[in-house]
């Protein structure tokens, strides 16, 4: 007998996880949070300097080094924090050191690339389908360059869900990596999940929901101080808001790895079809 994930108390969880390893997660993910700040504070002093800083060695490398690097190094972060929380949820691994950017690290994003794009394929036909029915209308001509009626509206709505069904049936598979269990496959993830897809869709959405309302309570924090902020802190208030938005993203993105963690020890110690990873 197939062991049924219980919805709500599995998104619990990994929410208490998460907030009771903060220290943990602090220490994993401390230098990318630190460089990301630098980065940050080097553009807004190339900003603040102007046209007349543009011999120093700020005005060089401040264009090239800014948000958008700070950015990315705090992608990088979740994935290697990602990884790391799923090695300490599945195989009880310490929450030492930074999280690496390794060989793992790189294979786990490159199977979620490819687990995303096989979940993408219902949408994808799905959008054809109103293309060649008529449901769906390119105007290029127009402002929007495509227009659809209800009936490319319900296809469409179709294919979103049977994209983010599929996603829920594979999603062991980046889990595996992260563990090393090298056996697990999609057809393996697609095997074990069986019987419990439209739990997973709830696990799924509750999270988004949770997501959703940590990211509208930082959209109005960051409202809040800049219009009640004095106007020479401007720079300051806006990084100081963008740091807190980051710390939101590396919550909600542990809570997520957290949740298919679980997912993947509860379906492994029922026996559904995945060997528990070796020692």
């Amino acid at each position: 007998m197939r062991a049924k994930l219980p919805v709500l108390g599995l998104v619990v969880a990994a929410w208490r996880d998460v907030l009771g390893h903060l220290a943990g997660l602090a220490r994993i993910a401390w230098p990318y949070y630190a460089l990301a700040l630098a980065l940050s504070l080097l553009a807004m002093a190339g900003r603040a300097g102007g046209p007349t800083s543009g011999g120093g060695l700020i005005g060089a490398i401040a264009p090239a080094l800014g948000e958008g690097t700070a950015e990315i190094v705090l992608s990088l972060c979740v994935v290697a924090c990602a990884v790391r929380w799923q090695r300490h949820v599945v195989l009880a691994e310490p929450l030492r050191g930074i999280a690496p950017l390794d060989g793992r690290v790189l294979r786990y994003a490159l199977w979620n690339m490819l687990v995303g794009l096989v979940a993408a394929l219902p949408l994808g036909a799905a959008a054809l389908l109103g293309y060649a029915t008529g449901a769906i209308v390119r105007t290029p001509q127009a402002e929007a360059p495509f227009t659809i009626g209800f009936a490319g509206i319900g296809l469409l709505g179709l294919g979103v869900a049977a994209a983010s069904f599929f996603l829920m049936r594979l999603c062991l598979v980046p889990v595996g990596v992260s563990i090393d269990d090298r056996a697990m496959g999609l057809q393996r993830s697609w095997a074990a999940t069986r019987g419990n897809g439209l739990r997973l869709l709830g696990i799924m959405l509750l999270l988004v929901l949770g997501f959703g309302a940590l990211a509208t309570a930082a959209a109005g924090l960051q409202l809040l101080v800049v219009v009640v902020g004095p106007e020479n802190a401007t720079g300051a208030i806006l990084v100081a808001t963008s740091i807190v938005e980051a710390l939101l993203d590396l919550l909600t993105g542990m809570a997520g790895a957290s949740a298919l963690a679980l997912v993947y020890r509860t379906l492994a110690a029922s026996g559904a079809a995945i060997r528990p990873p070796e020692a």
